[in-house]
This record gives C-alpha cells, structure tokens and sequence, in this order.
C-alpha cells in the first residue's frame, strides 16, 4: 500500500476545502439561491473525492488476504466484511480510519445541502468553520507524512487513553447522521477531525508499542493480545451496535414526527376542506384548489384513513372532526346503496359520475371505513366497511386462481381488460384484509387474508428476482418485464404487516424472509447515488425511469426501518436516515407547504404538479409518519 495514495487522498481533500474558502469568502452566499446551487456543486466534488478514495480501499479488499487471528476474529464478527489480506496490524486500523472518517466526513458534508441547517448562516460563520475544516485536514496530512509511516511516536496531540478510542469513534458517528440537531455553535466540521487525530495518534503509538509492522500472534503479547480482543468484541458487540443505532433511530423518529405533524397534516387541515362538502378533488402546486375538480374515491378514501389514523395514534380533537367529515361525505356520496360498493368518482357537487367498481378503490373504502371504525368505534363504518368486502368477495374474488380481479361496472359485470389482475390492487386488497381483521375476526376474512398473503408471496412476486410481476392473467401470466422499485419494497413491510395480523407464525417467519430479500434488492438495484429510490425499470424496453415521485421516498424509509428491526443489519437503517436527508433536502415544500410529489433526478422538484387528485394524496408521507412513529419507541 503506498502511503503516496492514502496523503494524496487528504491534500486533495484540503484542496478542495481551501477551494471553497478563497471563493465564496467575500460573498454574502446563504443568501443568494444561485450561491448556494454552486456551493452544492462544490461539495458533490468533495464528497466525489471521498468516494473515490472509497472505491480504491473496496479494490485492495478483493485482492487480498489474511490467516492473521486478529483479523480473522474481526472479520468473523463483522460477518458482511470481505476478507482482506494485510502483513500487519497497521492495515486494520489504516481501513477502519479509512471507512468510518469517509462516512463521517461525507454526512458532515451533506449537512451544508440542508437548506434547514444553512438558513441563518453568515458569510464570517461559514469561512471560520471552512478554515476549521481545512486546519484539521492539513494537520492529518502532516501527521500522516511525518508520524504515521515510520512508526516514530510523534504525535503532535494530546494523550488520548486507547481504552476509549473506540467509543470516540461510535460517539462521532452517531452524532453526524443528525447534525442539525446540534446546537448552533457546534455545527462546525471541525468536531470530527479531533477523531482523526485520535485514530492515527492511536495507530502510531500501537506500532511503538510493538516495534515492527508485523504483529504476530505467536509473540505471545499475552497482554496486548488481550486487549486488542477485549477492544474488538467491545465494537463489535451486538448490544452496542444496537443502542448506538437506537440512538439514531430516535432522532430519526424525531424528525419524521415533526414533520409530519408540523407539516403534512396541517396542510391537509388547512387547505383540503370544500366549504360546500368533503374535500375538494384537486389543490394546486400551491395549495390552491380546483373548486369544480370531479372528486376521486381513492383520494376521499385515502383522507379518510389518514385523519382516522391521527385522531387514533395523535389523539388531536381537529383530526376527529375531519375523520367524521370525511366518513360522512364517503358514505353519502361514494357508496352505491342499490347495489354495493363505492363509486370511482363523483362530481364537484358530490352527485355520482364514474360509476364503475373499481377494485382498487374498494379496498381503500374498506381500509379508510375500517380505520374509522378503529380510530372512534362507530359502528357504521364497520358495518359499510364489512359490506364492501363482502361485495368484493362475492364479485372481484378468484375462487379458481385466487387473488381479485381488476375492474367491473355499476353492475359488477366484469369490464374485458389487458390485464385482469395486477400487482397494485392485489397488494391494496392484502393492506384492505388486513386492517378490516384488525377490527372483525371474521374467519372468513382470516381465511381471505391467509389465502392473499400466499398469492402474493407466491405468484405475484418473483423470489427469484425479488420483483413482483405488474400486470397479469387470470392464471397468474406475466404480461409486462417491468421492476417497480417503489412497490417492491413497500410491498416487504405490508406483507409482514398482514402476517403479524394473521397471527400465524410459521407464515410470519416466511414473510420476514421475504422482507429482508426484497428490502436488500430494491437498495441495490432502485436507490440512485443521492439515497433516493427511483421509480422502475422497463425490461422489455431496457428503459430506467429514474424519476424521483414522493411515494416510493415514503416506502423506502418503512420499508428499510422493517428489514433492520427483521435483521438487525445497520445497513437497513443507514439506507432509511440517507433516504430521510436526501427527502428534507430536495423533496419537502418548504414555501407552500407538504411535499412536492416528483423530484428530476438532479434534485429540481417539479413545481407544475398538484398536491392534491385522485392519486396524490396524503396517504403515503403521513402513513410513513405514523409507521415511524409506532414502530421506534
């Protein structure tokens, strides 16, 4: 390993750093939208830099190998680390600086793109803390040059107990997830680099210690050997990992609730009440709405669950009123009290105009009726709610193949169809099942759940791919090559969910399998370089649309918190805080509010789309909150 390699990697690093100091240092930068757009830019190229450096370690990883005990017992503690050869303890605490400093540093930078965290700043704040940085930086290259490769124990800081070197590196890295949580006088980068210099001041003194490069276990160090081991199953120790994580999980929750409750619900409150009844169909960009937008039954049904859900998790008074609103409005204007089941549309005035019965839409009549129920025990509900699923049993359900059928008219007669069964309602029809048995241990409905739990598991999701099939036959044939990443991973966490509903535990075992193979799938094929999930690929047509939409952001975040609670596997985690940074960055509608529903790849949100209409809706951004919120003490 050259060590021209390693100091090269921090003279850039500092390069780049004093970049930005002598070019934004006279302007008044956080107060221009142009600037900051070009300091963005700057710091994508040092955290570029970072990740190259990465990639070159990952390299040396694959063309080495080691019969070292200590690293053996490393390497087995850390079961997903790749083997490595390396001629002497140096290499371990030289990959271990490398990783944990890139993580570090490439989350403190990602900091400064927060537009939460940069409000406020001026100019002299930020040079000082850039200089800082810089300092730090050009203080570990000097280290590394003059100390760290001829073992001469000059170390050009404080003593530093090695006991608690490791615990200083677990403290620093949990705090740089969430560095807008810090005070505002520690926002400065330079809080991580003192790490640094523990690390290699560490490093160095270990190599004095023990003269020579090469450590061999057959030295019979009884006394070191011990207490390297000691310090390794200290780090690596299950209890640990998860308390630090728990620690993170909670800020996480913090924010996600606050948001949540700040923000997506109070727009919903201000803004989606028509005066002249229920919810208006459609709201603008900017909150606005479309006073003779046709109001959708997926959208009223989607309103109705979500503010049943934040009277029942919020205990908020306002959110009650508006769950009997729109539990009133539903049941007079959406429901075919001739003949069963609810409406696809109705006009401005509330009166019937697409009466087909839509599927889709009848599982969210059941979801949203049964939520109601559940939030206020009124029975109505429950009875509308239970009425529906048994219209759907008796005409969409497939006795012969299983699952339910697409689409029918007013009169149920079955409407010809490319494709008469899909992915998306079959999944919806499994959320339906499994709040409605919630709420009504029928075991006939248990025997429906049970039954869909198994048809998606099984013949709509390919387990050898780990991508569910879209669009199908009646016999289960797939019709369209298409990975829909969104989808995929919020079906991992709905199919648990049902499971756990069900009760049955050899079947709970299964689908907790499936979760962490989707979740681990969905990461390593859909998530783009910024952390955001992308929308699908087209097989057939070799086509990724890389477009960033709000929903499959939300499903992501639950889906990857349910595989880390399912593996305990801090990947999941990290994938869920990255997702959750890349959603407050470019995602969130810090001016009018909510979110905005699709994002260009490049980070633009796309200000033409509306906020409210038959499929956007609050839905997805408030159920993450509420899943958040229930599933992180």
């Amino acid at each position: 390993m050259n060590k021209h390699l390693w100091t090269g990697f921090f003279m850039n690093l500092s390069g780049v750093v004093l970049g930005i100091i002598l070019t934004f240092g006279g302007n008044s930068l956080w107060q221009k939208h142009e600037e900051k757009k070009k300091t963005r830019e700057v710091l994508i190229l040092v955290r570029k830099e970072l990740n190259t450096n990465k990639e070159w370690f990952k390299h040396q990883e694959r063309v080495m190998r080691t019969d070292s005990h200590v690293h053996k017992k490393i390497l087995e503690a850390n079961g997903n680390w790749k083997s490595f050869h390396a001629d002497t303890l140096m290499y371990y605490y030289h990959r271990m600086l490398h990783f944990e400093i890139t993580e570090l540093t490439i989350s403190a930078w990602q900091v400064f793109q927060n537009s939460d965290i940069i409000q406020g700043i001026t100019d002299k704040e930020l040079v000082i803390r850039l200089a800082d940085c810089y300092f730090w930086i050009k203080k570990v290259e000097e280290m590394i040059m003059n100390n760290y490769w001829d073992g001469k124990s000059k170390a050009a800081i404080s003593e530093l107990d090695p006991h608690k070197f490791f615990d200083a590196v677990m403290d620093n890295r949990e705090s740089v997830y969430f560095y807008n949580s810090m005070s505002s006088d520690q926002h400065s980068l330079w809080t991580l680099f003192p790490t640094i210099d523990a690390i290699i001041d560490y490093t160095i003194r270990l190599l004095d210690e023990h003269g020579d490069y090469r450590y061999d276990m057959d030295d019979k160090d009884e006394a070191f050997e011990s207490f390297v081991n000691a310090r390794v199953d200290s780090l690596l120790q299950k209890n640990d990992t998860i308390q630090s994580a728990e620690k993170i999980a909670a800020q996480l929750r913090q924010e996600i609730v606050r948001d949540l409750t700040d923000n997506i619900l109070p727009f919903w409150v201000n803004h989606s009440p028509d005066p002249s009844g229920g919810f208006y169909g459609t709201l603008t960009f900017d909150g606005k709405p479309k006073e003779n937008a046709m109001k959708g039954g997926i959208l009223n049904a989607r309103l109705l669950w979500t503010f049943s859900a934040a009277f029942r998790l919020l205990n908020d008074a306002q959110y009650l009123t508006l769950a009997n609103r729109a539990q009133r409005y539903f049941l007079d204007h959406f429901m075919d009290t001739e003949l069963g089941g609810s409406y696809y549309t109705v006009a401005a005035d509330g009166k019937p105009l697409d009466m087909q019965k839509n599927t889709y839409q009848n599982a969210f009549a059941v979801y949203g009726l049964s939520e109601h129920y559940r939030a206020t025990g009124i029975k109505e509900s429950l009875d509308a709610a239970v009425a529906v699923y048994r219209k759907l049993v008796e005409h969409a359900y497939d006795p012969v193949n299983g699952g339910f059928i697409e689409s029918f008219d007013r009169e149920w007669q079955m409407i010809e169809v490319k494709s008469p069964k899909t992915m998306n309602t079959n999944l919806h029809v499994l959320e339906a099942l499994t709040n409605l048995y919630r709420v009504w241990k029928d075991p006939g409905l248990k025997q429906h759940l049970r039954e869909e739990i198994a048809v998606m598991s099984n013949k709509v999701l390919n387990q050898k791919t780990w991508h569910e099939q879209l669009y199908l036959t009646m016999d289960w044939v797939n019709q369209q090559q298409i990975d829909s990443y969104g989808h995929d991973i919020e079906f991992s966490w709905l199919l648990v969910e049902a499971a756990e509903a069900l009760g049955d535990e050899k079947i709970l075992k299964d689908t907790k399998r499936i979760a962490v193979n989707l979740a681990a799938v969905q990461l390593e094929q859909g998530v783009d370089k910024h952390g955001a999930m992308m929308y699908e690929y087209d097989k057939d047509r070799d086509h990724l649309n890389d477009n960033l939409s709000w929903w499959p952001q939300n499903e992501t975040v639950v889906g990857c918190l349910n595989a880390w609670q399912i593996s305990g596997d801090r990947k999941f985690l990290d994938a869920a805080v990255r997702n959750w940074e890349w959603i407050k960055t470019y995602m969130i509608d810090y001016e009018y509010g909510e979110w905005y529903g699709n994002v260009s790849p490049d980070g633009t949100p796309r200000k033409n789309g509306v906020k409210a209409d038959q499929w956007r809706c609050p839905y997805h951004n408030s159920r993450m909150g509420f899943e958040v919120m229930t599933r992180i003490p």
